[in-house]
C-alpha cells in the first residue's frame, strides 16, 4: 500500500489521498496506520474499509474455523508437499471454467467463504464474479488468519518458534496491532450483517478500539 499510495500522489499532485479496502486490504491498512500513524495522517484524508477484517474470532466461516481448529496439522501436511499458494494457476483457471460451467456449483463452494444466504447474491453478476474467482491466497495469509481466530487477538504472524519471533519482532510473542494508534485518520468501516468472515461484533471492537 504505501508505494501505490506515493505513486498516486505524485502522479496526481495531491498531498493526501482515499484508501479503499476490501477484506485483506482493510487488515493491512489498519495495520499500517496503527504502526506508523503519523506518517499515514500525512497521506490519507480518508479510509474506507469495506467488509473490514481486524480481530475475526467471532468469524461464522465454517472453513476459517476448521483450519484454526486443524492448523497445526493442516500446516504440516501444506508444507510437506510444497504448497505455499492456494487457487491460483492452473487452481485457478481450472475452477473459473468449472463455475462457468456449473454455477450452482460454486455458489455452494462461495458460501464456504462468503455467506451461506443465497438470496443475498446478485445472480445477474454472478458470472461476473466467478471471472474473478478465486484469485489465489498464500497458505500463510490463512495461517495467520486462523492464528488470530485462535488467540482471539489482532497481532502480527506467529512464525512458531520464540527464536524467530525475536528476530523479526524483537519478541517471544507476536506484537497486538493496536488501533487505539489510530488518530486524526477519518474512517468509514461497511460491515454486513451476514458477512461470514468480517463478523459484526469484531468491526464493533475494532470501531470501539480507534
Amino acid at each position: 500500500a504505501p508505494t501505490q499510495v506515493d505513486y498516486i500522489r505524485k502522479s496526481t499532485g495531491q498531498k493526501k489521498v482515499t484508501y479503499v479496502g476490501h477484506s485483506q486490504g482493510t487488515s493491512q491498512m489498519f495495520y499500517a496506520m496503527s504502526s506508523k500513524q503519523a506518517e499515514w495522517e500525512s497521506k490519507l484524508n480518508l479510509f474506507v474499509a469495506l467488509a473490514p477484517v481486524t480481530r475475526i474470532d467471532h468469524t461464522k466461516s465454517d472453513l476459517f474455523k476448521y483450519m484454526a481448529k486443524t492448523l497445526p496439522v493442516t500446516k504440516a501436511a501444506l508444507d510437506l508437499v510444497g504448497m505455499y499458494h492456494i487457487l491460483d494457476g492452473i487452481q485457478s483457471e481450472a475452477t473459473k471454467i468449472t463455475c462457468f460451467a456449473v454455477p450452482d456449483l460454486c455458489k455452494f463452494i462461495s458460501g464456504f467463504l462468503i455467506t451461506t444466504d443465497p438470496s443475498l447474491d446478485d445472480t445477474d453478476r454472478f458470472q461476473v464474479y466467478m471471472g474473478h474467482f478465486p484469485a489465489g491466497a498464500s497458505t500463510q495469509s490463512i495461517y495467520h488468519y486462523a492464528q488470530n481466530i485462535n488467540s482471539g487477538k489482532m497481532q502480527l504472524y506467529n512464525w512458531g518458534s520464540d527464536k524467530v519471533n525475536i528476530q523479526k519482532y524483537g519478541q517471544k510473542d507476536p506484537p497486538l496491532v493496536n488501533l487505539r494508534n489510530i488518530k486524526n485518520i477519518p474512517t468509514a468501516m461497511f460491515v454486513g450483517q451476514e458477512d461470514d468472515l468480517g463478523d459484526v461484533t469484531d468491526a464493533r471492537w475494532a470501531r470501539d478500539e480507534i
